[in-house]
């Protein structure tokens, strides 16, 4: 049975839950259960939301509700601030086709989304920003993540961020398109991003990144976009059957508007990129694509670069 939520963590807690004394308790429990949400959850510095498990506990929009769903307490403040330790576990967010954000926060120091899926919102699915002008935010962890069916971007980070963990990232059928990596110092093993309107990956302007075992296929731009990548490494990457090309790498970040430049200093170990007629990932497998293009001005290495043919249909599609 659908139930419907009140606005604040506090008045959440209070009706569904019964919970204690204090204005704002640190960890927010949800059970098994689908719950309407028709105005956005607040999360309160060093506070937990923690679910059930991905799939078992759904926070849905409510019907005809345009807003966002989880938020922190800088998104909407006149004069943001940092606001630390953050973390959300082990649920899914349904936008219900109407919801802007699933899941949007504002300059979030250690920040932990872990075993997380958001859905079906109008524009980003899983959006974080640093703040203009303001010192770094910094460590955050993201693990088994999922983005999907959304209007916007399925999972974006960027401005004014620093040491990021990625691990096990999906990004799927997202008008705009799968991942964005819009800050510097990180590192990611395992994202899949498949079937989006527009560029699977985004790399921009950044500094000193390791991507590991990333896999691009059936986007409608190009799999893999690098627009300003310096003293960067990417591992193991594969991409096959995107619209425009697998993989870019792009001369358009001048200063000052890109702080880092052209990508350079930058080195590719083991690229797969191609089409092939095996594998089908949807709506973009009409054989015309580019598998590698490197703009001229561009310094990157790429080392072990084969066709798609020699791997068959082994990643997800």
């Amino acid at each position: 049975m659908l139930t419907a939520v009140a606005l604040t963590a506090t008045l959440i807690i209070t009706g569904l839950f019964g919970a204690a004394s204090s204005a704002q308790a640190k960890v927010l429990s949800y059970g098994q259960g689908v719950y309407l949400l028709n105005r956005p959850i607040v999360l309160q510095d060093w506070q937990i939301l923690r679910g059930a498990g991905v799939g078992k506990t759904i926070l849905k929009a409510a019907p005809g509700y345009k807003g966002m769903l989880i938020v922190n307490a800088g998104v909407g403040e006149a004069n943001p601030v940092h606001h630390p330790g953050v973390e959300i576990h082990d649920l899914s967010v349904d936008g219900s086709g109407t919801a802007s954000r699933g899941i949007y926060l504002k300059a979030v120091d250690d920040l932990v989304v872990k075993n997380v899926e958001v859905y079906n919102t109008t524009g980003n699915a899983i959006e974080h920003r640093g703040i203009q002008n303001s010192p770094y935010t910094m460590r955050q962890t993201w693990a088994n993540v999922t983005g999907r069916d959304s209007g916007g971007w399925c999972v974006y980070n960027g401005l004014r961020t620093r040491k990021v963990t990625y691990t096990d990232i999906r990004a799927t059928g997202c008008r705009a398109g799968g991942m964005t990596i819009d800050h510097s110092e990180a590192s990611a093993v395992g994202i899949i991003a498949s079937r989006n309107g527009g560029n699977g990956v985004w790399i921009r302007n950044v500094y000193s990144i390791n991507l590991t075992n990333v896999v691009t296929n059936g986007n409608g731009g190009n799999g893999m976009f690098v627009q300003g990548a310096v003293y960067s490494l990417g591992t193991n990457w594969t991409a096959m059957n995107n619209k425009v090309a697998d993989v870019r790498f792009s001369n358009s970040a001048p200063q000052p508007s890109f702080n880092y430049g052209v990508t350079r200093n930058t080195m590719i170990a083991g690229l797969t990129a191609g089409h092939t007629d095996v594998c089908q990932f949807g709506n973009y497998d009409n054989g015309d694509e580019t598998p590698l293009v490197v703009d001229s001005g561009v310094d990157v290495q790429i080392v072990g670069q084969r066709l798609p043919s020699a791997v068959g249909c082994s990643v997800e599609s």
